[in-house]
């Protein structure tokens, strides 16, 4: 690496529960040559005495101090980022807790992908275990369980992969602090970009204990192991309009930069989104070559057995 320093960013709000553990975390990593900043939104618990306390000891940590209002997770994540120079930027949430080789083995993972040296936004995003806060409950078998190999693949998921799991180069870098267009969460648009203009790498290896808790953002798992309730799911739509909205927002800003091929595999989802008759959303699935979870089959039976969107 040109730069072995690691920026990682972490918006907080209201974590002076969590924040403690978290922080601890990233102290006791492998690489230890990181540069953290901190920008709260409005917290009004202890969270900001933590971080104080913490940067008085460790100069590596840094607090933006802002008297913005409150602009939610997904802004003030980006907002972060034109503070990262390094080859290397990572997202960080404020209520998980880090294995001590995280950002060594995401590191040694991105630099046998040469993406520090891509001139295309690319992410590399590892595993991580989901443990239940209140019950200290671990799910053994991970948090990252779709995965996509293409745009085609990845337009139906509701969300990006979890931002707390990825680790991006400069380009993605200077991508999202020109970034242009409707702002839901971050790791969906740095996962969305990725898969437009760049690669993905999956890093295999669970790295985090990642928080479950009644506070929490996004991200919750179910920790019922039963086969019926792994088939069963309270969600009855195909589509989140939120995320819908943030990829139509996506294509209307940039479809004169991807290449046709990825702007015909937005094009159809568009109109998927757009279409009324069940028959329409059929024949622009089938055009559209989509899949979850590298399979047509499962898409397939999510659209027979849902409605299009959430109310």
């Amino acid at each position: 690496m040109q730069n072995k320093t690691v920026t990682i960013l972490m918006a907080t709000y209201n974590g002076g529960e969590y924040i403690k553990n978290q922080l601890l975390s990233l102290q006791q990593q492998k690489l230890s040559s990181w540069d953290l900043f901190i920008k709260d939104d409005g917290s009004n618990d202890a969270t900001i005495k933590i971080i104080k306390d913490f940067q008085a000891k460790d100069s590596r940590i840094k607090l933006v101090e802002n008297n913005a209002p409150r602009q939610g997770a997904g802004k003030n994540f980006l907002s972060l980022v034109k503070y990262s120079v390094t080859d290397y930027t990572i997202f960080c949430d404020q209520d998980d807790i880090w294995l001590e080789n995280k950002l060594s083995d995401m590191v040694a993972h991105a630099e046998a992908n040469k993406v520090a040296q891509s001139l295309h936004p690319s992410i590399v995003y590892a595993d991580g275990y989901a443990f239940a806060d209140d019950t200290g409950e671990i799910d053994f078998s991970g948090i990252s369980h779709n995965h996509a190999k293409n745009l085609n693949g990845f337009l139906f998921y509701n969300g990006g992969y979890q931002g707390c799991s990825i680790i991006f180069n400069q380009a993605m870098v200077k991508f999202l602090c020109e970034y242009k267009g409707v702002v839901n969460l971050h790791d969906d648009i740095t996962s969305l970009a990725a898969h437009a203009f760049g690669n993905v790498y999956f890093l295999p290896k669970k790295l985090m204990l990642y928080r479950q808790h009644a506070k929490a953002v996004t991200g919750l798992k179910s920790f019922d192991g039963r086969l019926i309730s792994k088939l069963r799911s309270e969600v009855d739509y195909l589509l989140s309009k939120k995320h819908f909205a943030v990829k139509e927002s996506f294509f209307e800003n940039y479809k004169n930069d991807l290449t046709p091929e990825k702007a015909k595999t937005f094009h159809y989802f568009i109109k998927f989104g757009n279409a009324q008759s069940k028959l329409s959303q059929l024949l622009y699935l089938v055009c559209g070559k989509f899949t979850l979870n590298d399979s047509f089959i499962k898409l397939l039976v999510k659209f027979v057995l849902r409605r299009k969107f959430d109310s």
